[in-house]
């Protein structure tokens, strides 16, 4: 019969369990460590409130305000796309992230509604941090 040899047949079922588990490859982008990174200098400079938008990271969906939204312990706003200003500003959030020179960026920088406060957190790295202000049109 199919199940005569039961050693075997365990072997078999556990490799092919097993074997996935030691194929899989590691994100190319540690969204986890670019989130906890910032978080942590977010933090440190009394940066802390809820996060709108996502920035994703890679196309596996590796959504960076949701992740430093999480490392804060704060809420996360969700996110609209294509990312849309007035979506931010009517949001709530104290916080927005964008990547440095990408075309969100350029929208956020042109905005009075959003005051870039990266310098405040030290190292720069490829993300700008944005506090949305109340009350600006």
């Amino acid at each position: 019969p199919f199940f005569a040899n039961k050693r075997q047949t365990g072997l078999v079922w556990m490799l092919v369990f097993l074997l996935p588990l030691l194929w899989h490859l590691p994100s190319r982008y540690p969204a986890g460590l670019f989130a906890q990174n910032l978080a942590k200098r977010m933090e440190k400079a009394g940066m802390v409130g809820p996060i709108v938008g996502s920035t994703f990271i890679s196309a596996e969906g590796h959504r960076l305000g949701l992740y430093v939204a999480w490392y804060l312990g704060q809420p996360w706003y969700g996110d609209v796309r294509p990312a849309s200003l007035e979506a931010y500003k009517n949001s709530g959030a104290r916080f927005t992230i964008a990547y440095i020179d990408s075309p969100l960026a350029k929208k956020l920088d042109a905005d009075p509604a959003f005051k870039k406060v990266t310098a405040a957190l030290g190292d720069e790295d490829r993300f700008q941090v944005y506090e949305i202000l109340p009350g600006q049109p």
